[in-house]
């Protein structure tokens, strides 16, 4: 049995507690020697606790729950509903080696090892059918046999024809696997209780105390922190899913490490990416296989935020983690601290808040190139070029294709617009450098390929990115470089030549650079505006959003916080 399907055990077992713990208590006669050494030694192999003295710190427990009892009862129900709000209803840690032990114990069945013999639902025993039928919770008149301590410890209750044997077996199989969610709408509680776990937890409580005993065993267990741990708390910043290529995932780590580094917390990645080669990050990988490769899917069925958050969820029960979803692009979540870890899921751009925040020099830092790129013959030739050339980026390639339906938003910047720029701002179209990724030569401004600074296009792969080329690193990182030490940057509606003028701005001598301020969307594969380019007025600075639209999205401008 994986430690997965023992966190699900944990939560069952928690589902039962709650259901059982509200049952009246009944029977407050005396309790038999024998039935009180039953239920210290029961709670002794759930809890970890000692049986010292047990009396005594019963007798004081009973006291302070006769005091308190308001109390608790208040911060439980508060409890419940934030538990709710977070959607997060379990907040078991782990299936204890001493609850594991105590199902052998009874039944010669581990929990921990996979059990062929009951994979087959057709070959669950009667009593636990009995118990998938019910819809109440355990009958408050005790039907356990009388198990007597000295058996217990001596593990002679193991007999597959005893009740308890029997629910032990069927308990071991049923959390073998775990169930699949049916629809968004159903809870984890539902599902669990079609699957019959929580009930037969139940029986097998009930099969070993008394419902006159029933009450105290199950509050003494709902108060143990060894039973019921309390959630670990965390700053870190988790991302879930890359969205889009090395310009996107600028933004994305940016903000990440930004948030990170304000909570005093840990950026989590679901993978490397082209940033690994480029900068000095720190930064680790989801180390969760389950949870990895949950988010890393790419099948449409299981590329969507409710699959990955259901994966999120699943590890937070397998871990005791307390992972929440955080929207950067929503101001009222962007930096708030929470106390626990976020999982972000975007872009990271498309509010001023994330900006608001986060300061030019911290990223010049952040995103310093490594001394193995500065050594490069081809960052040695662009350097010894640096200010000395004027260049324009015309952004082309996957929003120029008719056949692209999954543009996100880009309008084809025609480029009349750049000649237009060129003549506003008093520079020579003849002597413009051009770097574009029109590989199809319609724009007739030329690209990497024909201009001899790469041999072959690298691929591209999901989650980690782009193909790492030794001599250059990526197909693209030439022409990053071209643009990062021009004298002078017109850039496109691209992430990619944004951070590109971004970090060129740490240089000794920044560049001059333009930009198109974008006031309207024309999607190029669009049926009413097929194939239209469409026009925009560029100024001097680099703050333009690269797609928002100003006065209409919510981030006309990226200005850090210290550049204004």
């Amino acid at each position: 049995m994986n430690t997965k399907t023992l966190e699900r055990i944990k939560n069952d077992k928690k589902n039962a507690v709650d259901a059982i713990i509200e049952e009246p208590q009944k029977n407050s006669s005396k309790i038999s020697d024998a039935n009180d050494l039953k239920r210290s030694a029961l709670i002794s192999m759930l809890t970890g606790e000692s049986e010292e003295n047990k009396a005594e710190e019963n007798k004081a427990e009973e006291n302070k729950a006769e005091e308190n009892k308001a109390e608790e009862n208040k911060a439980e129900e508060n409890k419940a509903k934030e538990n709710k709000a977070e959607e997060n209803p379990s907040n078991i840690k782990s299936f204890s080696q001493k609850e594991a032990d105590l199902i052998k114990l009874l039944s010669g069945v581990d929990p921990s090892e996979n059990n062929t013999e009951n994979e087959n639902p057709e070959n669950e025993n009667t009593d636990s059918k009995n118990v998938k039928k019910s819809n109440s919770t355990l009958d408050t008149e005790s039907k356990s046999q009388k198990i007597k301590i000295p058996e217990l410890k001596q593990g002679k209750i193991n007999s597959p024809n005893s009740k308890v044997g029997e629910l032990a077996k069927s308990f071991a199989s049923e959390f073998k696997s775990i169930p699949k969610q049916e629809n968004k709408n159903t809870t984890p509680a539902s599902i669990h209780f079609k699957n019959n776990k929580e009930f037969l937890v139940g029986e097998l409580i009930k099969e070993l105390v008394p419902a006159s005993e029933r009450y105290d065993f199950l509050n003494k267990l709902r108060t143990s922190p060894n039973f019921f741990p309390p959630k670990v708390k965390g700053n870190d910043a988790m991302l879930i899913h890359w969205n889009g290529r090395f310009g996107n995932r600028m933004h994305t780590y940016a903000y990440l490490h930004n948030r990170a580094k304000m909570h005093g917390g840990k950026v989590i990645l679901p993978s490397d990416w082209e940033g690994s080669k480029l900068f000095n990050l720190d930064y680790e990988i989801v180390q969760d296989d389950d949870l990895r490769k949950g988010i890393n899917q790419t099948a449409k069925d299981f590329d969507k935020l409710s699959y990955r958050m259901d994966r999120v969820r699943d590890y937070n029960d397998k871990s005791n983690s307390n992972f929440r979803y955080c929207n950067p692009d929503n101001p009222k979540e962007t930096y708030t601290k929470y106390d626990q870890g976020v999982v972000v899921d975007s872009v990271c751009a498309y509010h001023h808040e994330i900006f608001d925040k986060m300061n030019l020099s911290d990223v010049l830092k952040l995103y310093e190139f490594k001394d193995e790129v500065k050594n490069l013959d081809l960052y040695k030739r662009m350097e010894d070029k640096q200010g000395t050339y004027d260049i324009a980026h015309l952004r082309r390639d996957d929003i120029s294709n008719v056949n692209y339906k999954k543009n996100g938003g880009y309008s084809v910047i025609s480029k009349e617009s750049y000649l237009k720029a060129f003549k506003k701002y008093d520079y020579d179209p003849e002597k413009i450098v051009w770097t574009s990724d029109d590989w199809t030569g319609e724009w007739g401004v030329g690209n990497s390929l024909q201009s001899g600074l790469i041999s072959k296009r690298g691929a591209w792969n999901y989650p980690t990115g782009s193909e790492y080329i030794p001599e250059i690193i990526f197909d693209w990182f030439p022409d990053f470089l071209r643009l990062y030490f021009a004298r002078s940057i017109f850039r496109a509606n691209s992430s990619f030549s944004f951070w590109a003028c971004t970090l060129s701005k740490g240089r000794e001598t920044p560049p001059r650079i333009f930009a198109p301020r974008l006031n309207k969307r024309i999607l190029y594969a669009k049926e009413e505006t097929y194939k239209q380019e469409a026009d925009f007025e560029f100024e001097e600075s680099n703050s333009p959003h690269w797609l928002c639209i100003t006065g209409k999205d919510n981030c006309d401008d990226i200005l850090f916080a210290d550049e204004k």
